[in-house]
C-alpha cells in the first residue's frame, strides 16, 4: 500500500481536504471509519441500518487488518472525515493481472457535490496503476443515480457483459 497524503483542491471555504490511507491499528483511523460508516448504513443507499455497536465495529475493524488486501482511504478537512473508499485488491484471471474492487465509497451528505468523491477515485486509480492493475470494479445500486453518474464520468461502464451481484447470507 502506497503511503502518503494527496491534497485536493481547496473546497469553497478554502480550507484544503486532505486524503491519507488508513492505519487500521490507529484509533483515530478506526474512528473516523466509523463515523463515516455509520452515515453511510444510516442513508438510505446504506439501507439506513443501524451503526454497528461497539463489539460489531471493533470486529470489522479487526476482520479488515485481516485481509491483506484491505485498502482504506480517508478524507479529512480540518482534521474531520468526510469521505472514505473501502477497496480490495483481486486478481483477473482473464486478463492475469491484478484488480481493485471499490466495495464502498463514501462522502459525507455536508460536503457531498465538492469533487471528494472523485479525488477518492483517482486516488484509487494511481494506486491502481502503481500496481499493475488492469482494471478497478464496483458494484453500484441502480437507485443510486448521482453515484452512477459520478463513476459514469470518470469512465466506469457496465462490464462487457451484463452481470448480475448475488449474494447467500451464511
Amino acid at each position: 500500500m502506497r503511503e502518503g497524503i494527496l491534497k485536493a483542491k481547496p473546497t469553497r471555504d478554502m480550507a484544503p481536504i486532505l486524503f491519507e490511507y488508513a492505519n487500521l491499528e490507529n484509533r483515530t483511523h478506526g474512528k473516523a471509519i466509523r463515523k463515516l460508516l455509520s452515515e453511510y448504513m444510516a442513508d438510505s443507499m446504506g439501507g439506513k441500518l443501524p451503526s454497528h455497536s461497539d463489539a460489531v465495529h471493533k470486529r470489522m475493524i479487526a476482520g479488515l487488518s485481516r485481509m491483506p488486501t484491505a485498502i482504506v482511504m480517508l478524507a479529512y478537512k480540518k482534521k474531520n472525515p468526510v469521505g472514505m473508499a473501502i477497496c480490495f485488491a483481486g486478481f483477473s484471471t482473464f486478463n492475469a493481472a491484478p484488480l481493485i474492487n471499490i466495495h464502498d465509497i463514501i462522502v459525507t451528505k455536508r460536503f457531498r457535490g465538492r469533487g471528494i468523491g472523485k479525488k477518492l477515485l483517482c486516488g484509487i486509480e494511481d494506486l491502481a496503476r502503481i500496481a499493475g492493475c488492469c482494471k478497478m470494479t464496483l458494484e453500484v445500486r441502480r437507485d443510486n443515480t448521482v453515484a452512477r453518474l459520478m463513476y459514469g464520468k470518470f469512465g466506469f461502464t457496465r462490464g462487457e457483459v451484463p452481470m448480475e451481484f448475488m449474494s447467500k447470507t451464511l
